[in-house]
């Protein structure tokens, strides 16, 4: 897990100003809608702003968070060194466990959105 989230922090690393334009674009977007935006536009779209919000900022901290590679223990360092490292992969390990369950979430989110937008063009 931890390798593909390192091949996917490298990738977005080359885009890390596109995944930022998005992200400020949607904040900005969702900051329109609720000072300016009349309630029948905004109650559209609110949505779907918020979860382009979420999901470029969490691209944006899995390319900030997991682009350090993932290090080997090296068999000749003492014990409290071998402890280090374990508390560290298991630390990383976690924070994937937690990021896989922060897009999971925000796929749902915006599959739901998604939704309300069809249902809104088509019914």
């Amino acid at each position: 897990m931890l390798a593909f989230y390192h091949k996917l922090a490298v990738k977005l690393a080359k885009i890390r100003w596109l995944v930022l334009l998005i992200n400020i674009s949607a904040l900005l977007a969702f900051i329109y809608l609720i000072a300016v935006a009349e309630a029948n536009l905004a109650q559209q779209w609110q949505l779907t702003s918020i979860v382009i919000w979420l999901f470029s900022l969490l691209a944006y901290l899995i390319s900030l968070l997991f682009i350090e590679p993932i290090a080997q223990v090296n068999p000749k360092l003492g014990f409290i060194a071998k402890v280090s490292y374990r508390l560290q992969l298991i630390g990383k390990y976690l924070l994937a466990l937690f990021m896989s369950g922060l897009v999971f979430t925000i796929i749902f989110i915006g599959l739901r959105a998604l939704l309300g937008i069809i249902r809104s063009l088509f019914f």
